[in-house]
């Protein structure tokens, strides 16, 4: 089988999915920008890990749109089985329209929609009716959860049964702990040389500082959590000031602390470093960055928001608590498990690849 894939641009957590798909496929990736609109990654080091052929096709940029000609010129050179696409904008649209016009050649066409279940209920108006209108015209939707999967279903009864296949936005767990041991190593230095001695537990947020992540609900939180708390803020993003004057207005200095960006081994040192990780997010299509916690062995305290949710095994790997519910929060902390030296989630990224390709 031969893939076409469009996609936005190269993440970490996409890098093991498409090594995945390459080793069960003849895979050739079209990335339609340099990096991520809204976070940018180091795509040099990316690029270095992903064992697939590629190119970057930037088209025409019109008023902060972008426009872009010719794909059917990139199918014809490729003559692909399938093209895999991405969500349901303008470009799913050229490529279904372009298929309807050359329906001789018999090319099957995916999608990948990465919504939450509260998403994908809460979807209203153009988008939800160019959405299900995608969903309609392929053959495939890839989706990162089984709930999110029957939410679509429950939905529009006219989604055939058949038309979800579940792969979740995580890592393959052997190729990210390959050095595990500095991993570790890294991340115990690190704690030692930036956590107060009285932090006896490590609370930790990874992502974009941005109003959805809901940071503020967090820091405020931290005024009745137990004094061996401390918590850790690693990104960057437009809340940050805000952050920096409300850890100061609530006196919270020697127990919240913003350290700026990560990334790669560096990120993963202090994800392993800490005793629980954080993501309270008011709406969060999945949150990639617990499942790096989780097959780095630190539990995770997920908001129900969250897609990643469907990854939590309460009490086992974690706890979900309810959005915005301080009491829910609380009891989640209090039935937390301890951080572990192995890999706590016990899903495996190649068998989903393997199910969406061989069923």
């Amino acid at each position: 089988m031969k893939i076409l894939c469009f996609h936005p641009a190269l993440a970490p957590y996409r890098v093991d999915f498409f090594n995945l798909l390459a080793r069960f496929a003849e895979l050739k990736i079209v990335f339609l920008q340099e990096n991520l609109l809204n976070q940018k990654f180091d795509q040099n080091a990316l690029s270095r890990k992903l064992q697939v052929p590629f190119e970057i096709w930037n088209g025409y940029k019109i008023k902060g749109q972008h426009l872009r000609l010719g794909v059917g010129r990139i199918i014809k050179r490729e003559n692909p089985d399938v093209i895999l696409g991405y969500e349901s904008g303008l470009l799913m649209v050229q490529l279904i329209l372009w298929r309807k016009i050359h329906s001789r050649q018999r090319i099957h066409l995916w999608t990948m929609l990465d919504d939450s279940p509260e998403q994908v209920r809460s979807r209203r108006g153009l988008r939800r009716t160019v959405r299900d209108w995608v969903m309609r015209n392929v053959e495939k939707v890839i989706v990162p959860s089984q709930s999110a999967a029957e939410a679509y279903a429950a939905k529009d009864r006219r989604f055939a049964s058949g038309l979800f296949s579940v792969v979740p936005i995580i890592h393959d767990a052997n190729s990210m702990r390959k050095n595990a041991r500095e991993i570790y190593s890294l991340g115990k230095a690190w704690r030692r040389a930036n956590c107060p001695e009285t932090w006896n537990r490590v609370m930790l947020f990874v992502g974009r500082l941005a109003k959805e992540k809901n940071l503020h609900w967090l820091v405020e939180m931290m005024k009745d959590v137990a004094d061996g708390f401390g918590l850790l803020i690693v990104g960057d993003g437009d809340e940050r000031p805000s952050l920096v004057r409300q850890i100061s207005e609530l006196e919270l200095d020697s127990r919240v602390r913003l350290v700026g960006r990560f990334e790669g081994d560096s990120l993963y040192g202090i994800i392993s470093a800490s005793d629980v990780l954080v993501l309270p997010s008011t709406l969060e299509p999945f949150g990639a960055v617990v499942a790096e916690g989780l097959i780095l062995g630190t539990p995770c305290l997920v908001s129900d928001r969250c897609g990643a949710a469907s990854l939590i095994e309460d009490g086992y790997n974690g706890c979900v608590f309810k959005c915005n519910d301080a009491a829910s929060f609380k009891k989640a902390i209090m039935q937390l498990p301890p951080r572990r030296g192995h890999s706590i989630l016990r899903i495996n990224l190649e068998d989903f690849v393997k199910h969406l390709i061989f069923s």
